[in-house]
């Protein structure tokens, strides 16, 4: 590229033409593709069968796609994992529930019992009360001694024996009322958390189950894609192995087209033919640059003298004589 470079500044002094670092790269673009021309014309006009090839990579080059199918088990522990928080929540608030529940039994409990021990301290305040007016009537009447202070302190103490034995039965009735609630409240409790269970199970499998469709279905997508690429590429072989097969059988025609030229105009006549041809093709581009980098390029490369053997000096002398600069 540096002789490349000397030529552009050379082109600038003498035909302004414009910045150097593009018409480098201009020319050295346009010089290469020229030199792969001329090897053309060459191989056109050999007899021998050259190498073939198609503007055709060697393969599609498509991805094809990857798929670890899950196993049921996994897929079973990614559904219950997913139903898990839901699962929970539900249980919280049967729990929840169930000890709101236990609490409020818990407190009627206490109610009771308290309600009860009220009424005894209420009972025995009452019976000490009466049978203190009994023994002070009596005293005031002279009779603190008779029977019949003996009766009503009797008669007074059954009737809070009666009391009394009510209030224990009724706080016995409460107990026994809250003791049945609580139970129920147990068994409720268990029922909701084995139904929980058993729904959740039941959804646990479901959705594995769904997952198992799902997998299923990608899998088989992902086989069937797979195999559409296969199909692609075996039929894109098939085409490229034609079109080498078809480029090499015109390169076969090509060649004998030579030989049978070679028979008629003799090896002379033909290498005349592809110089005339390469000559055009020279002229025809040389003529595109100041003549100066026209020479410049014909002599820095030794590829030349390959291509244009002993008409090297005729296209020298031609480029000279052309009238410009």
């Amino acid at each position: 590229m540096a002789i490349i470079s000397q030529f552009t500044s050379k082109a600038k002094e003498e035909s302004g033409v414009g910045k150097s670092e593009d018409m480098e790269k201009l020319y050295l673009t346009q010089f290469n593709k020229f030199k792969e021309e001329l090897e053309g014309i060459d191989k056109k006009y050999s007899a021998d069968i050259g190498s073939v090839d198609v503007a055709m990579p060697d393969s599609l080059g498509l991805t094809k796609r990857e798929y670890e199918m899950p196993t049921e088990d996994e897929l079973y522990k990614l559904a219950k994992e997913a139903l898990q928080s839901k699962y929970q929540t539900s249980k919280h608030s049967i729990e929840e529930s169930d000890s709101k529940s236990k609490n409020n039994f818990q407190n009627k409990m206490t109610e009771a019992e308290q309600d009860a021990i009220k009424s005894k301290e209420k009972l025995n305040r009452s019976l000490a009360k009466e049978i203190s007016a009994i023994k002070e009537d009596a005293t005031g009447k002279g009779v603190a001694r008779s029977s019949i202070v003996t009766s009503a302190v009797e008669r007074a103490q059954k009737e809070y024996g009666e009391k009394a034995s009510d209030v224990d039965g009724e706080y016995q009735d409460k107990v026994q009322l809250i003791t049945t609630g609580l139970e129920q409240l147990a068994n409720q409790t268990k029922q909701a958390l084995e139904a929980l269970q058993q729904s959740h199970d039941s959804e646990v499998v479901a959705k594995a189950q769904k997952m198992l469709e799902d997998a299923q279905k990608e899998y088989q997508e992902v086989v069937k894609y797979n195999n559409s690429i296969d199909e692609k590429e075996t039929k894109y072989q098939k085409e490229r192995a034609e079109a080498l097969n078809k480029a090499y059988n015109d390169e076969v025609e090509r060649a004998q087209k030579i030989v049978q030229m070679y028979n008629t105009i003799g090896k002379s006549g033909v290498e005349k033919m592809a110089m005339q041809e390469k000559l055009e093709k020279a002229k025809e581009y040389f003529a595109s640059m100041p003549k100066s980098i026209a020479q410049k390029l014909i002599q820095s490369d030794s590829s030349m003298r390959h291509y244009f053997g002993e008409y090297y000096d005729y296209l020298l002398s031609y480029l000279k004589g052309l009238n410009r600069i």
